[in-house]
């Protein structure tokens, strides 16, 4: 208030407006540009030119589009938008002197700045929809996406989103408003989820939405939920819902109600929540299966206990452990069996993975790989701490290995794990890299893509820098990966895969030229 001399009611609607866009979140009192392309631009655009604040008018709006399509001059302008020139001049000098257009042969044209057009191509998607459904309320704008809400009752274009959904998938909330979403969605429970997020204005939607989650995780793809969330304000949010909802802290803390609220709620409305288990409740149950096994057992660890002990997280509700022996998976399952845990089957990684569990606690035993990511002697050498429970004997993996492995697992949880981790410890990224390449090639390239979206994701929701040879070397190997896929379909010149795979075709042949010295060397 005192730096800007407007009324705390003038700002507040001011950045009301601004979070509708997209560009700032409101966080119990604090304001930030959000991690969202639109965020990110408008942020530039504050720091790069003198009035960004002329771009929210709307005559001066109007020019910038125009512009932003093709150079015009003022009586082009006058005419098109219904101005006197007299004013449409003192218009263009004001958005000249701001840096935002510059004059070419007596015509006017928008700077080459992709920033200032990407803000320019929201703001004009939001006014359009105002405009063609004025009783429609903004709740968030892009240029991909609209979603609104209106009274309960009304009918406005679009499908319904967010909200309105959460009795189709048996939350049964009441609220004074329906939303929608154009272009028209699937109405998914991940669209559900996501458009909720981004429609939230206050701590108790974004919570609704946390139990909405708790409600439906079975029903709902985490994956599918993340894609659609990427962009978006949506997504840091989305990564934290795992760990709410098991009573974990989280870094948006302030974006939910407490725990203790969550869970009166989820009473409320009869959804059972899972607490954690802290690492004495842990150890517990691994001495008793210690002293239940026949022989000695050595396991590799690398989730949530991993966390435990490096003090990343006070509590997990998933433990992932990795032994190298076929009598040992066996035996550790007889093990775990008789100290309570029942048998869930095998996971969806395959036969080699099984599911044990007991209270909250979830046990994924994997025999000698997670996938096709195999235990490698580099795996086993870094992993220097050893627990021991009786004849149950746990080596704790690398935090690279760890990352790595979380990246490959792709499950709800495994994100905000490895953003806590970076955060907490520290990574060395070119770790991370040599425990990728030292699998046989054909693996490295197949999960090279897999590494590289989550590093992304990390970067989207976090804004943890990855270095760019790290991401440069992982995209490097997925390319191969994919050329090599084109290539078993028949495809054979580079312009055929670029074609399928959207890789430059440059690169392409480039690759072609390596894969074929390789196969000429074997």
């Amino acid at each position: 208030v005192e730096a800007t001399g407007y009324s705390r009611a003038q700002i507040y609607r001011a950045l009301k407006k601004l979070k509708n866009l997209g560009i700032v979140e409101l966080t119990r009192g604090k304001v930030a540009y959000t991690r969202t392309p639109e965020g990110l631009a408008a942020k530039k655009i504050a720091l790069n030119y003198a009035r960004p604040d002329l771009i929210l008018k709307q005559k001066h709006l109007q020019i910038l589009t125009l512009l932003s399509k093709q150079p015009r001059t003022v009586s082009q302008l006058s005419a098109l938008t219904q101005t006197p020139q007299s004013t449409m001049r003192r218009i263009l000098r004001q958005l000249r002197e701001a840096g935002l257009i510059v004059t070419k042969d007596g015509t006017y044209v928008l700077v080459e700045d992709p920033d200032l057009k990407r803000l320019i191509e929201v703001l004009v998607q939001r006014k359009l929809a105002i405009q063609l459904e004025p009783e429609a309320i903004p709740a968030y704008a892009s240029t991909k996406l609209i979603i609104k809400k209106v009274a309960k009752g009304l009918k406005v274009s679009g499908t319904p989103t967010a909200f309105t959904l959460f009795p189709k998938y048996g939350l049964q909330i009441k609220t004074p408003w329906d939303y929608y979403a154009t272009p028209p969605g699937d109405q998914s429970p991940e669209e559900a989820l996501v458009h909720a997020l981004l429609a939230a204005e206050t701590r108790y939607e974004r919570t609704l939405a946390a139990l909405f989650y708790a409600k439906n995780k079975d029903k709902i793809s985490f994956d599918k939920a993340r894609r659609l969330a990427r962009g978006t304000p949506a997504l840091r949010l989305l990564l934290a819902l795992p760990a709410y909802v098991a009573g974990q802290p989280v870094e948006t803390h302030g974006e939910f109600l407490p725990w203790n609220e969550f869970k009166e709620l989820a009473d409320r409305y009869g959804v059972r929540l899972y607490p954690s288990a802290t690492l004495p409740v842990i150890e517990k149950y691994f001495h008793q299966a210690g002293r239940n096994l026949v022989k000695e057992v050595e396991a590799y660890v690398f989730g949530g206990l991993n966390l435990l002990v490096l003090g990343v997280k006070p509590s997990t509700k998933d433990v992932d452990l990795i032994v190298e022996k076929p009598e040992d998976f066996r035996a550790l399952i007889k093990a775990l069996q008789l100290s309570g845990y029942r048998f869930l089957g095998a996971a969806p990684g395959g036969a080699h993975v099984v599911v044990l569990i007991k209270d909250s606690l979830r046990i994924d035993l994997n025999l000698s790989r997670v996938h096709d990511i195999k235990l490698t002697p580099g795996m086993k050498a870094r992993a220097t701490k050893a627990l021991e429970y009786g004849k149950l004997i746990l080596k704790l993996l690398s935090p690279e290995d760890v990352v790595l492995l979380k990246a490959v697992a792709g499950r709800d949880r495994d994100l905000e794990d490895i953003a806590l981790t970076v955060r907490k410890i520290g990574i060395k990224w070119r770790c991370i890299i040599k425990a990728l390449e030292e699998q046989c090639p054909e693996t490295a390239e197949k999960y090279a893509a897999q590494v590289l979206e989550s590093l992304e994701v990390l970067e989207d929701a976090y804004s943890i820098p990855i270095p760019r040879k790290i991401k440069a070397r992982l995209r490097k190997l997925a390319y191969k990966y994919f050329i090599r896929q084109a290539l078993k379909l028949g495809y054979k010149e580079p312009t055929e895969i670029a074609k399928q795979t959207g890789i430059p075709p440059a690169e392409i042949a480039k690759i072609l030229q390596e894969i074929q010295a390789r196969n000429e060397a074997t």
